[in-house]
C-alpha cells in the first residue's frame, strides 16, 4: 500500500500526553473512500471523548483529501464503540457471523 492520503496520527489530551493512535488511509477496494484501519484509545482514557474527537478529525482529513465516504470495521461484541459510530452517523452495511462447532479432528 502506498502512503498517499494515509495518516498515522497520535491522539493526545489537552496537555499533549498521548492517549491513543489512529491509522487512516484510502480504501484499496473503493475509490473515493477513506478507511479507518485502526483506532486505539488507552483503556483508562476511554469514554472521555477522545475517540469521538479523533473520528471527527478523520472527517476533516477525508473531506480535505476530496473523499466522499469513510469506512471502518467494528466487532459485533464491541457495543460501546458501535454506539459511538452510530451516534456519529455511521450505518451498518455488512454483517459477518460465525458459529463455533465441536470437531473430532481437533479434540473438541
Amino acid at each position: 500500500m502506498g502512503t498517499d492520503r494515509t495518516w498515522i496520527l497520535l491522539i493526545v489530551d489537552e496537555t499533549d500526553v498521548e492517549v491513543g493512535t489512529l491509522w487512516v488511509g484510502p480504501n484499496s477496494e473503493r475509490a473515493g473512500v477513506t478507511f479507518v484501519y485502526d483506532i486505539e484509545i488507552e483503556e483508562e482514557r476511554r469514554d472521555l471523548g477522545f475517540g469521538r474527537a479523533a473520528m471527527i478529525a478523520v472527517e476533516s482529513l477525508a473531506r480535505e483529501a476530496g473523499e466522499s465516504e469513510i469506512g471502518l470495521n467494528v466487532f459485533g461484541f464491541n457495543d460501546r464503540t458501535r454506539y459511538l459510530y452510530v451516534s456519529l452517523g455511521y450505518r451498518v452495511v455488512a454483517t459477518v457471523m460465525t458459529k463455533t462447532i465441536k470437531s473430532r479432528l481437533h479434540g473438541e
